[in-house]
């Protein structure tokens, strides 16, 4: 496939990959604003298990919310990674997958495992049992460690891709290194939500993805979108070299420009 073809492909799919790409960005933060009083929730299993009892309507709120703001996560995902490839990037070719698998086990897992939570709450709540051994074992029944588990593995396969959508893309020169490394540091903070419990820079970089995808970012968007050809960025050695041949060059025209005068 040509340059000019790929181009044209990418920006027939660009508005709607861009409106998918705010949905993942946005979605997951009102669902963690939604479910917010749930992070409050008591760690003692009995307590911890009225509370969800209690809150139900804002788990099953925010968690849809969020769930489906991970699910649509791959798309900019596989977006930049088929970028990235057709500009002769070296990707893993297990990486999509990986975000396919990824996201669906995460964003499926994330709404099934608050239903599993606000159902087991329910019966819970409403058995008169009560006791701290009852509310342990409900908390770890099997069908809420396994979906706990395909969760996890889910984070760590669409995190993977994060990073090395991130990192490719801004290898050819698809993303400064600024969103390179802010895209890798969010892939992190999937697995590791440092900080805050709001994904507040996955948010952000979506968001600015989604921007650069249609070409409303500030200052406009890499030149590698437009011509369908790798552009990396300089090395900080190369910078520096270009920055010392601009204070040469402009030294030696200046002293041409006073031996000039001085003739």
């Amino acid at each position: 496939m040509s340059a000019a073809e790929t181009v044209s492909i990418e920006k027939g799919f660009a508005n709607r990959v861009a409106a998918l790409t705010a949905v993942a960005g946005v979605f997951p933060v009102i669902g963690s604003l939604v479910q917010g009083p749930v992070s409050d929730a008591p760690q003692n299993y009995l307590a911890n298990l009225l509370y969800y009892d209690s809150h139900s309507s804002a788990v099953l709120v925010g968690s849809g919310m969020r769930g489906i703001g991970l699910f649509v996560s791959v798309v900019p995902v596989i977006y930049l990674l088929r970028a990235a490839l057709a500009r002769g990037a070296k990707i893993p070719r297990i990486t999509p997958a990986l975000a396919i698998i990824g996201s669906v086990l995460l964003g499926v897992g994330t709404i099934a495992l608050a239903a599993l939570y606000v159902d087991a709450s329910s019966s819970f709540a409403q058995s008169g049992g009560l006791s701290y051994d009852e509310a342990k074992n409900v908390l770890k029944g099997q069908a809420i460690i396994a979906v706990s588990m395909a969760s996890l593995l889910g984070s760590l396969a669409i995190a993977f891709a994060f990073v090395m959508a991130s990192l490719n893309a801004m290898r050819v020169g698809l993303l400064t290194r600024f969103m390179g490394y802010i895209g890798m540091f969010a892939g992190v903070l999937i697995i590791l939500p440092i900080f805050s419990p709001l994904p507040i820079v996955q948010a952000f970089w979506l968001l600015a993805v989604a921007a650069v995808i249609v070409g409303r970012w500030p200052g406009g968007r890499p030149l590698a979108w437009d011509d369908g050809e790798a552009h990396p960025w300089p090395s900080a050695a190369e910078v520096r070299a270009q920055a010392a041949e601009a204070r040469e060059l402009a030294e030696s025209e200046k002293g041409a420009s006073k031996n000039g005068k001085g003739a």
